[in-house]
């Protein structure tokens, strides 16, 4: 027992360790609250605000300016759309579960730094939303 304990504190401690796994119940990546995403929003930083739900969703629920939408289960056959230099991506949906899920897919092709953030928490807030239309639906 006491190798095997050895072993993991060897490995642990390793300088070619990449970063160390969250502690259980925390989360893999960064969550942004509204105040955090509104502040980057209204700063300098290049962002790239990758929203990752239905278009229908954007539509009834509504989405932030600038954001693009590019569907979690399209996103492994678009990735070349995400920017990976000079920008910092912002993964988006309702409940940031797809949303970390994307993010995921992005860090196991080579993004860093990714973050997530959560709509519900933007629309508690009562920030302005934009509605686009999904495609393939006429104007009324």
């Amino acid at each position: 027992m006491s190798v095997l304990l050895l072993g993991v504190v060897l490995l642990s401690s390793s300088p070619s360790a990449a970063q160390p796994a969250p502690a259980a119940g925390e989360p893999a990546f960064k969550r942004l609250t509204p105040e955090e995403l509104k502040s980057l929003m209204d700063g300098q930083e290049k962002l790239y605000l990758l929203d990752v739900r239905e278009p229908q969703e954007l539509e009834e629920d509504g989405a932030l300016a600038g954001a693009v939408n590019i569907p979690l289960g399209t996103l492994d056959k678009r990735l070349a759309e995400v920017p990976q230099k000079d920008v910092k991506v912002i993964s988006i949906c309702r409940r940031a579960h797809r949303a970390t899920r994307a993010a995921e897919l992005l860090q196991k092709h080579g993004y860093a730094g990714v973050q997530t953030f959560a709509m519900e928490d933007w629309k508690a807030k009562g920030y302005p939303l934009t509605h686009p239309k999904a495609e393939g639906k006429k104007e009324e």
